[in-house]
Order: structure tokens, then C-alpha cells, then sequence
């Protein structure tokens, strides 16, 4: 499933609300993509010609590959409340995309983000994945312990895939890491281990490692 948001840029990225008068927070329901839209919560001017008709199929298939969307994904619009979201769905439809609508979109996610994940990324960002997490919190080696491969990692959504990253150890002395998160025990004690995306995202996970004789 390929979540698209039909919003602005500056919606998507978490830099503007889209001047709703009901909605007061910033960010993107995690996992979206950018799907575009136009210049505020009110137009739509990157699907709709000049004379006020629809953009062609051809241009629409053209947003949507541009963030890995394609006719074989099932894919679902939303946008600030409903009614932007519906063009590339009717675009969809007409062509025999497996398209659906959420009809709430970013106004019904905020009312619960308790509960509900935010992303605030840029289109290009969006399109690998909206968290990475490691699966283990903590982990224990004896001291000796080389280039091992300690713990997974999961993306979500779990379509998606890794950004590029880099590793670090809070503790050298303890727990060294190898470029490709391969870790050595070099002495007793603790150190957080942390994979870092190098995109400026700020998505990163860590763990701790535990060393023993």
C-alpha cells in the first residue's frame, strides 16, 4: 500500500498548516509520500489546467512515479480534509488503479497524536521510509567479541526502504562499530550504539551494549 499525501510542499515538509481555521499542528502522517497538490489548502493548480480543466492522465502518472508510485501499487490519497485528495483518485480510477480515499486525511490524524506517528521530511526523504528502529533495545557481548552482527533492523512502512546511514559509539573504549554497524566488544562496560540517517532527516534507533569478561 502506497499512502499519498496531496497536499503542498509546505504542508508535506511540516512548514506550513495549509491556513485551515480547525487545524493548528504541522507534519505529515508517517509513511506518506508526496503526491503534490497546489499552492494552499484552497487550489489545486498542479492538477488543474489554466482553462480550469484536469490535468492529463499522462501528467499525473508522472507526480506519482516521481515518488515510487505505480499503476501495480494499491495506493491511497489524502490530503487536509478530503476534497484535494479526490482528482488524483478519479485520475487513478479512470485507468484502473486500485485507489482508495481517506477521507479524513492530516485533520482526523491529528486528533489523536497520542497514537498517531508524524514525519515532517522533504518528497525525497519521504520516499525510503518514515522510521527506522532497532529491534533489540539491549544487547550483551564478552569482551573479545568481534565484527558481530548484534541486532535488525525494521523500517516503517515496511514497503519501503533503508536511507542511507552511518554508525557511532558513545563509548570507544567499550564498543566500537565498523562502518556497516558491525560491532566490537573492547572492554567491560556500557555504550549506546546509534545508526544515523546522513540525510539530515534526523531519523535515527540506538541500543545498548553490555560488555562482560
Amino acid at each position: 500500500m502506497k499512502l499519498v499525501s496531496i497536499r503542498n510542499l509546505d504542508e508535506f515538509q511540516g512548514i506550513s498548516d495549509g491556513n485551515y481555521p480547525m487545524l493548528q499542528e504541522k507534519g505529515e502522517i508517517a509513511g506518506a509520500v508526496f503526491g503534490r497538490a497546489g499552492s494552499d489548502a484552497n487550489s489545486m493548480e498542479e492538477y488543474m489546467n489554466d482553462d480550469g480543466t484536469v490535468i492529463p492522465y499522462e501528467t499525473f502518472e508522472k507526480f506519482m512515479a516521481e515518488s515510487n508510485v505505480s499503476p501495480d501499487n494499491e495506493v491511497c490519497f489524502f490530503c487536509g480534509t478530503g476534497w484535494r485528495a479526490t482528482m488524483p483518485l478519479l485520475l487513478g480510477y479512470e485507468k484502473g488503479w486500485k485507489v482508495t480515499l481517506n477521507d479524513g486525511g492530516w485533520w482526523a490524524w491529528t486528533r489523536d497524536l497520542k497514537n498517531n506517528e508524524v514525519q515532517m521530511l522533504t518528497p525525497d526523504q519521504a520516499k525510503t521510509c518514515a522510521r527506522i528502529q532497532y529491534e533489540e533495545k539491549e544487547v550483551t557481548l564478552k569482551v573479545g567479541d568481534k565484527d558481530k552482527e548484534v541486532n535488525s533492523v525494521s523500517i516503517f512502512p515496511a514497503s519501503g526502504t533503508m536511507p542511507p546511514v552511518r554508525f557511532k559509539s558513545d563509548n570507544t573504549d567499550v564498543v566500537t562499530v565498523s562502518e556497516d554497524g558491525k560491532v566490537t566488544a573492547v572492554g567491560e562496560g556500557t555504550a549506546t550504539i546509534k545508526m544515523i540517517a546522513t540525510d539530515f532527516s534526523g531519523r535515527n534507533t540506538s541500543y545498548t551494549v553490555t560488555v562482560t569478561k
